[in-house]
C-alpha cells in the first residue's frame, strides 16, 4: 500500500508516483545549472524528508548537497527539523548559490 505520494507538472501535463515505507520516494527538479532533490523516507518510526542541492542538468544532477531535512512522528506531529549551511571548503555547487545562514534545528517543545 502507497505511504508516499509524488506529482509533477511540466509542458507535457502531469504524472504522479507512488511509494511504500520500504522504497520510499525521491523527486529530483532542475534547470541546466542548479537544482533540487528531495528524498522521502520511513525511518524508526517516523517520515524523514531531506532536501539536496543538485548540480543540475549540465553536470548530469549527480552532484548532491544536503541543505535541510524534517522529522514527522507516526500521528503526522512534527518532531523537529534542520536547516544545514551549504558552503563547503572545496568548490562546488554551493559556491553558485547563496550561503544559508548558520544551521537552525528546530523542533516540537516537549
Amino acid at each position: 500500500m502507497a505511504h508516499f505520494y509524488v506529482t509533477a507538472e511540466g509542458a507535457r501535463g502531469g504524472c504522479s508516483r507512488t511509494g511504500t515505507r520500504r522504497s520510499g520516494v525521491t523527486a529530483h527538479a532542475r534547470g541546466w545549472t542548479i537544482g533540487a532533490s528531495v528524498d522521502v523516507r520511513h525511518e524508526n518510526g517516523r517520515d524523514v524528508v531531506r532536501v539536496f542541492l543538485t548540480s543540475g542538468s549540465t553536470a548530469g544532477g549527480a552532484e548532491r548537497q544536503q541543505i535541510a531535512a524534517v522529522l514527522v512522528n507516526e500521528r503526522g506531529e512534527l518532531e523537529g527539523w534542520a536547516q544545514l549551511d551549504t558552503a563547503p571548503a572545496e568548490e562546488g555547487i554551493a559556491d553558485r548559490v547563496p550561503r544559508l545562514p548558520a544551521p537552525i534545528v528546530g523542533g516540537r517543545e516537549k
